[in-house]
């Protein structure tokens, strides 16, 4: 089963979890139907916490 197909089946918001590191991680979590991510390593591990944040903001406002 696939996120996409989970995500059809629920009637809460999905959120992605763990393996979020960079922004093409995040855009492609809401390509497959997460409603969310949550980061906690990408931003902790980084050098410029608030361009990783504009950096994920950006690839979750427009994933397509």
């Amino acid at each position: 089963m696939t996120l996409t197909a989970d995500v059809a089946d629920v009637a809460v918001p999905v959120l992605a979890l763990g393996g979020i590191q960079r922004p093409e991680d995040a855009r492609d979590a809401m390509r497959a139907g997460a409603d969310g991510v949550a980061v906690r390593r990408a931003w902790l591990e980084c050098n410029d916490p608030v361009e990783v944040c504009r950096a994920l903001a950006a690839a979750i406002s427009a994933p397509e």
